[in-house]
């Protein structure tokens, strides 16, 4: 793993602009549709509009395409979760089985995960 892949200063900034955002994690269903997830609990929501083209974002995410060597314009958004005590998050695989998902937005081939600490 990768230490201190961001500063102090732009996991705040990070959480700071998401905070108005979050709303109830939800997961792409079986026929694509954003359904709630019974395997976590927590609020979420994806860094797009003004958020995602906010300069803290846009730094974050190229860092991430270098690091993982998959070019920005291949990858979601960031997308923030909010775990609260007593919410969790079980085991799942992330990728889609909808073959038409698949042939109409692409899969997941890597995720990054970065632990922001409040």
């Amino acid at each position: 793993y990768y230490h201190n892949f961001i500063t102090d200063e732009e996991a705040n900034h990070i959480m700071k602009i998401a905070l108005p955002q979050l709303s109830e994690s939800t997961v792409v269903g079986a026929n694509g549709e954003n359904v709630k997830s019974t395997h976590r609990t927590s609020t979420g929501t994806f860094l797009i509009g003004e958020a995602g083209s906010d300069p803290v974002v846009k730094d974050v995410e190229r860092r991430i395409s270098e690091w993982s060597h998959i070019p920005v314009e291949n990858g979601e958004a960031l997308y923030v979760l909010r775990y609260e005590i007593g919410q969790y998050y079980r085991p799942h695989v992330d990728f889609f089985s909808n073959q038409k998902i698949v042939k109409d937005h692409g899969d997941r081939i890597a995720m990054v995960l970065v632990y922001l600490a409040a």
